[in-house]
């Protein structure tokens, strides 16, 4: 990985141009600066599609149930960049949770605080849940599975309902 991104930073044709930068001591600066915008972005699709693909995915999804929250399709992907979660947990918990964004009350599309929470917007009701699932010590770090029992603990079976639609958005990406 990093032969590789010092051989892009510094074609070959610069003479020593690696142990230059090794004895500089600038290596994980080149280093930091050409891998950043990597990390930044969203990993490419199970096929190597553009790293867009959930997003389009998404609407795909969306658009195929006559849902209203292909509107705010890009909130859920970017939410779950920001938040470092899987992009199709949001959108899945607000399928179960609203009808896919046909019932609910308050914007409050994943019935948080058991239906009881009110929201500003719908970009704000993603953002929010976002940030709760993966800051709150109750969710962080769990696996989906361990997750979505704790969201909802009364139904047994809720879990298995919201896996499989994230299955149906992407198998496990």
């Amino acid at each position: 990985m990093i032969d590789g991104c010092l051989t892009r930073l510094f074609p070959s044709s610069w003479p020593n141009s690696r142990s230059f930068f090794q004895r500089v001591g600038q290596v994980s600066l080149a280093i930091s600066l050409s891998v950043a915008p990597l990390l930044s972005q969203p990993a490419p699709g199970p096929n190597g599609q553009s790293p867009d693909w959930r997003l389009t995915r998404l609407k795909q999804y969306f658009r195929s149930h006559r849902s209203p929250l292909e509107k705010v399709s890009e909130q859920f992907v970017t939410a779950a960049d920001r938040y470092n979660l899987d992009w199709r947990l949001l959108p899945s918990l607000a399928v179960i949770e609203s009808a896919a964004g046909k019932r609910y009350r308050r914007n409050n599309i994943f019935g948080w605080k058991s239906g009881r929470a009110r929201f500003k917007s719908l970009d704000h009701a993603i953002d929010y849940v976002a940030s709760r699932l993966a800051g709150s010590p109750l969710y962080r770090g769990k696996s989906a599975s361990d997750l979505l029992r704790k969201y909802n603990p009364a139904r047994p079976i809720y879990a298995t309902k919201v896996l499989r639609i994230m299955d149906s958005l992407a198998p496990d990406t």
